[in-house]
């Protein structure tokens, strides 16, 4: 299972809640390799109403630039791009007017994600919002909001609008508890999924591994699904092309 993406990670040390020193990014990195990936998209937290978008993002390219020099110096075989997990608040139609945003490995896909306690409505206005700025949405972990386990058919809807829905690997595992994983089977059941991601913050807990998650995916649909996922992921470094 080489050759494969990661493209919601938080890996990038001391920018969020993810890692904390350089050592603990290595040791993320060396794990994310040791499960077959070979691309990881850095995706640290960032909100559209921070008045600091700019810099933040002009930092988080040279942290892209550093961590993945000292991987090459390391000799570990993974291959760093920017991205960020823009949570959409007051502040995103005047970063997206501004172009204040930082898409996943320079393609057209914007990962976006929301508070716990969203509604329907608001993840909606949002992801059409992105996308007519010239974005293609891409809706972080919509398994995990309790609006989607009331109400999963809106992820049906959501994919038909062309938003594409990244699961985070812990839910697919049932890592993340009963309900994030009977939403995240009844989505991957029905071909709404374009990706499945780490989302991983360390080497504990929420980590970069993926090995168990492909193999868990193929034992329960198949492996035309897994292919399929994995694909998804790659062709966004080609943007669709």
């Amino acid at each position: 299972m080489r050759n494969s993406i990661d493209i919601h990670c938080h890996i990038l040390p001391g920018l969020d809640d993810g890692a904390e020193t350089l050592e603990d990014a290595i040791r993320m990195a060396r794990v994310a390799a040791g499960s077959g990936v070979s691309h990881v998209v850095c995706t640290p937290h960032c909100s559209a109403s921070d008045r600091n978008l700019p810099s933040r993002i002009e930092r988080i390219r040279r942290c892209v630039d550093a961590l993945g020099g000292e991987l090459g110096r390391l000799g570990i075989p993974l291959t760093l791009h920017a991205g960020m997990e823009l949570l959409c608040d007051g502040g995103l139609a005047r970063a997206l007017e501004r172009g204040e945003v930082l898409t996943l490995a320079g393609s057209r896909c914007l990962l976006i994600e929301f508070r716990f306690d969203v509604r329907v409505a608001a993840i909606e206005r949002a992801a059409a919002e992105v996308k007519r700025a010239g974005y293609v949405p891409v809706l972080a972990h919509p398994e995990r909001y309790p609006v989607v386990w009331e109400t999963p058919e809106c992820m049906e809807i959501w994919a038909s609008e062309g938003y594409l829905l990244q699961l985070d690997k812990d839910s697919v595992l049932g890592r993340f508890g009963r309900r994030c994983a009977s939403v995240s089977r009844w989505a991957l059941s029905r071909g709404l999924v374009f990706a499945i991601a780490s989302d991983a913050h360390g080497t504990r807990g929420r980590t970069p591994e993926m090995r168990a998650v492909w193999s868990a995916i193929e034992r329960e649909f198949g492996p035309a699904l897994r292919r399929r996922l994995m694909d998804n992921g790659m062709s966004v470094l080609r943007d669709f092309g």
